[in-house]
């Protein structure tokens, strides 16, 4: 027995000592309500130092509600126990505290007195967490942007008594500043500002995390001037990260007292900051899809977002400043109500594959305001994929490059007047070498000295001097005309030589053409006058290359079946790298002001990139260059067939018909009635419209010839008059510009035949005869 009871003891024993290091308070009480023992964590919820300080008072006096003290006691009554009942306890001091009490009654075996054992579990702290996370919640629920921040950091300064609480955001990208967004000093919001994070405790929130300093803060960061200024005892602050982890600024309290409620605080501010981090990083991405719709209404190109049929969804005042259709009249619509109906279908359907197929177009279209008028555009059109990786949208960026083309024309234009005024002097000597070969066969013809056979060979070669003539005028007028790209199948080798003819009269003397041009015709589609020009630029270039001297040599050939090229070498200085980048820059020049102007190559390219062709550049310093234009072939619809060496065609004769000659210049005027008379017809010749609008009407002439230009009236405003007197009349115009022969579809639309003078009486005869048959 002495051992079990000594066993017994030493067990109550080592109970005792647990409960008096629990947390929990316990106590012992009778059924009146004396307390009759406690634990130390009792009395610590009273704010008592021991029992009998305690004692004094009755359980029920410590109470704030008697009622809850009688609701309690009933509960206990009737079941013996209570579980979690919260109750409101008063300390000696007056200090109010929120407890849990759970409590259940046993009868005493030895006296039978009803005693009662409860727990009580302090959540004063608790609770009042609970009251300012929802007082924090209530308050800034509704709120976004710059309200939500200061309603934060109010509610968080009221909540945990402290005086100053502020939220800020990072100012720069070396993360050395913070804006503050909300500021609460004292009992109110104040401006906001920002301060330097070196030598100061949020310096550490940001680089780091959580930061404590209960008290002595403004001793551990003695060169923040704030601190000092604020008189700040204590801080705590976190870091506001956005859902990447990365930090966009801090949120903090401070208090001019040591912070005693350091776990609300840090609780509550570790709840906030992702709240706050949310909105600040919502706000971020707000202000910065508002920055790229500013950006994208305010962007000089126009921007179109359509569907991925084309459907119109969104456009930009740009759109609306370069088609003239408003937002509400272009939303909805298709972007084919830009198409202008000059641009090939094969363009838009390679268009529409790239941007279906998810990748990028990039071109040049024409395409039609809503007002009619055309313009050229530069197009990007970018698509956009859906979730499931289709095409959803497209994104076009659109420039007006109308006025850039006028410009380059006027380049090429400028650049073509350069070369011009330098071939003048070339062919004002061959011209003056036709004209005194000419004179000297007419001298000999007129001396009547020549015997019969040599008269024959004289008038042929006359007649070669004439047509050599006619061909220097034809391309000279064909280098130097201004017009759209007139595409027709030639030959690149024939262009070549045609060109070589002029350029032959522009080189120095120690300048050497050598042409080594592949044998047969390299077929393609293309304006002959402008790939001239191409070929006399570069020439011209290369010549310049070689003040001294050398050789300057042009090649042609194929790249397999499908494109074919021409090159022009010389030996020149050659062209160093760094001015190799810049050379097909407009008004960009190596050579001295008088020399040049800086045109030649950028027109080469501009022409160049117009046929879809590339110019391929190879130089080395002291080696010479290498300028090759690859181009892209093109089958020819049809062959000229070459005349036969001395062949001659048999001139188409008339049958009486009445022609009507007008013609200004007496001299082809005297010169084309005799021909026409020859050939059998009956040829009445005026010098004026207005001789031949006074010609008597009652006997009807079968076709007019007529120059465009004439004195008093055009020859075209003459034939519409003579024509409504005449309605079977056959038109045939002539003219010796080429400002006409620029016109001739408009000349010819109404079923006459143009000719360009000069013109020799095989032609002359020849389309006589046919208009004369397509008017039967």
């Amino acid at each position: 027995m002495p051992l079990a009871v000594a066993g017994s003891l030493q067990a109550l024993e080592t109970l005792r000592h647990f409960v008096d290091h629990l947390e929990e308070g316990i106590y012992v009480t009778s059924a009146a309500g004396d307390l009759l023992d406690a634990n130390p964590a009792l009395l610590s919820i009273f704010g008592v130092a021991s029992l009998d300080e305690l004692r004094r008072f009755r359980v029920q006096e410590l109470w704030v509600e008697p009622a809850r003290r009688a609701e309690e006691l009933a509960l206990l009554q009737r079941d013996g126990r209570v579980r979690d009942f919260e109750i409101q306890l008063r300390r000696p001091g007056g200090e109010v505290r929120t407890v849990l009490d759970t409590c259940i009654a046993m009868e005493d075996a030895e006296s039978g007195r009803t005693l009662c054992f409860g727990i009580l579990v302090d959540v004063t702290e608790r609770r009042r967490a609970d009251a300012a996370l929802r007082s924090i919640l209530v308050g800034t629920a509704p709120a976004t942007g710059d309200a939500f921040f200061r309603t934060l950091v109010e509610h968080l300064a009221r909540a945990l008594e402290v005086r100053y609480a502020f939220a800020g955001e990072l100012a720069d990208a070396g993360r050395e500043r913070i804006r503050t967004l909300a500021v609460w000093a004292g009992d109110a919001i104040t401006p906001n500002f920002t301060y330097e994070l070196k030598d100061s405790p949020c310096e550490g929130v940001v680089t780091g995390g959580m930061r404590c300093f209960p008290r002595d803060v403004q001793r551990q960061f003695p060169r923040d001037a704030l601190l000092s200024e604020m008189r700040v005892e204590a801080y705590l602050g976190v870091p506001l990260r956005d859902s990447a982890g990365r930090v966009l600024g801090n949120l903090a309290v401070m208090h001019d007292q040591p912070l005693e409620r350091v776990a609300l605080a840090e609780s509550l501010l570790g709840i906030f900051a992702i709240r706050a981090a949310s909105e600040l990083e919502r706000r971020g991405a707000e202000q910065r899809l508002t920055l790229q719709s500013t950006a994208m209404e305010a962007v000089a190109n126009a921007i179109c977002i359509t569907d991925a049929t084309g459907r119109i969804e969104w456009v930009n005042p740009a759109f609306s400043r370069l088609t003239g259709y408003t937002e509400g009249e272009a939303l909805g619509q298709h972007t084919r109500l830009l198409k202008s109906g000059v641009m090939p279908p094969s363009m838009y359907a390679d268009l529409w594959k790239t941007v279906l197929a998810g990748r990028v177009w990039r071109g040049e279209l024409v395409n039609r305001r809503k007002d009619g008028t055309l313009y050229d555009e530069e197009m990007t059109i970018t698509p956009v994929p859906g979730p499931d990786g289709s095409v959803s949208h497209l994104v076009a960026i659109k420039e007006d490059i109308t006025e850039r083309h006028r410009l380059e024309e006027r380049l090429r234009n400028g650049q073509r007047l350069e070369a011009v005024g330098r071939l003048a002097g070339g062919v004002a000597h061959d011209f003056n070498n036709l004209l005194q070969a000419m004179l000297g066969v007419s001298d000999l013809l007129r001396s009547g000295e020549l015997p019969p056979r040599e008269v024959g060979e004289q008038i042929d070669e006359l007649e070669e001097l004439f047509h050599r003539g006619g061909q220097l005028t034809r391309q000279l007028l064909l280098f130097s005309r201004r017009e759209e790209p007139k595409v027709e199948p030639c030959d690149l080798n024939t262009v070549v030589r045609d060109t070589a003819k002029l350029l032959r009269r522009l080189l120095r003397e120690n300048v050497v053409l050598r042409m080594e041009l592949a044998e047969g015709p390299l077929e393609l589609v293309a304006d002959r006058g402008q790939l001239g020009q191409v070929w006399m630029n570069l020439a011209v270039n290369a010549a310049d290359a070689m003040p001294e001297g050398g050789t300057l040599t042009v090649r042609s050939g194929r790249v397999g079946e499908s494109h074919v090229w021409f090159s022009v070498e010389d030996t020149g200085h050659g062209i160093p790298e760094v001015v190799r980048e810049h050379i097909f820059e407009p008004f960009y020049t190596t050579k001295s002001d008088h020399r040049g102007t800086g045109l030649g190559l950028s027109v080469v390219h501009g022409i160049v990139a117009g046929h879809g062709g590339r110019v391929e550049v190879a130089s080395a310093v002291g080696r010479g260059s290498a300028f090759r234009v690859v181009l892209p072939a093109r089958g020819v619809t049809g062959t000229q067939a070459a005349r036969a060496g001395g062949e001659s065609r048999r001139i188409p004769r008339g049958r009486g018909e009445r022609l009507l000659l007008v013609e200004d210049n007496e001299s082809v005027r005297r010169t084309f009635q005799r021909l026409l008379s020859g050939l059998r017809y009956q040829v009445f010749a005026v010098e004026s419209a207005e001789e031949a609008e006074a010609l008597p009407a009652l006997v009807p002439f079968d076709l007019l010839l007529t120059d465009v230009l004439l004195p008093g009236a055009s020859g075209v405003e003459l034939a519409r008059r003579l024509r409504e007197r005449w309605p079977g009349l056959a038109i045939v115009f002539m003219s010796g510009y080429a400002e006409d022969e620029l016109a001739r579809g408009d000349l010819t639309a109404g079923g006459a035949t143009y000719l360009q003078k000069p013109v020799d009486i095989e032609a002359m005869g020849t389309a006589v005869r046919a208009a004369l048959d397509a008017h039967r």
